[in-house]
């Protein structure tokens, strides 16, 4: 009660009905986040739903991220206008980028921006390397 007073905010954690707030449970991947909350019916529960995102969702959103991001930037650039930009992006989205990113394959992640931009990876100014361990990366065959 001194702290609501003094307009603190307060979180008891096993009594809701103290709380002026309540923390969820949330998972971090760059830019990627997803908050889960049982307003605090079940903090377990939100921690166990929380650990089975932490599972599906890896690292590797927010490395498609930084790729969205770029893609997005040089859409903007451009000038395409916003129902340009959202069907490219949705497009780019159902290529399923980070299973590609997952896999090191390089040569489909190519492919998809191309596809879907018209561009490559350095025109989005990314290097492989910032998205796939050195030696990683399936590459290109080269033409003959």
């Amino acid at each position: 009660a001194e702290a609501r007073d003094l307009g603190i905010q307060v979180n008891v954690a096993d009594q809701q009905e103290l709380s002026t707030f309540i923390a969820p449970a949330v998972v971090r991947r760059g830019d990627l986040q997803i908050a889960v909350s049982t307003s605090g019916a079940s903090p377990a529960l939100a921690a166990s739903i929380r650990a089975g995102l932490e599972r599906q969702f890896g690292a590797e959103y927010a490395l498609t991220l930084m790729v969205l991001r770029a893609a997005r930037t040089l859409l903007r650039a451009r000038g395409s206008d916003s129902q340009e930009r959202g069907r490219r992006m949705a497009a780019l989205v159902a290529c399923d980028v980070p299973a590609m990113i997952r896999a090191s394959d390089r040569p489909a992640l190519e492919r998809a921006l191309l596809d879907n931009l018209g561009a490559d990876l350095s025109a989005l100014g990314l290097r492989p390397s910032d998205l796939f361990p050195a030696g990683d990366a399936q590459m290109s065959p080269r033409p003959e």
